[in-house]
């Protein structure tokens, strides 16, 4: 874990600043992050990083997310 802490405290800070990654616009950088940060959540306490977890919760209510969620059933871990 300690190699993904400086990745996590970047994201952190740029979620702090903005909506979403690239600013107040969800944008196709923000799904293609999203699931690494899904599966970074099921692996470690996110309470250390609150706009991760916001990000994280903004992302599952998109219609579209929820849609695909319905088509391809709910997200697991290994």
């Amino acid at each position: 874990m300690p190699r993904i802490q400086p990745q996590l405290l970047f994201i952190e800070k740029t979620l702090s600043e903005h909506t979403w990654l690239v600013g107040n616009t969800l944008t196709a950088a923000d799904i293609q992050m999203s699931f690494p940060l899904q599966a970074s959540s099921t692996r470690m306490d996110l309470a250390k990083f609150p706009n991760i977890a916001r990000f994280i919760k903004q992302v599952e209510a998109v219609p579209m997310y929820q849609k695909a969620i319905e088509k391809g059933g709910a997200f697991t871990t290994l």
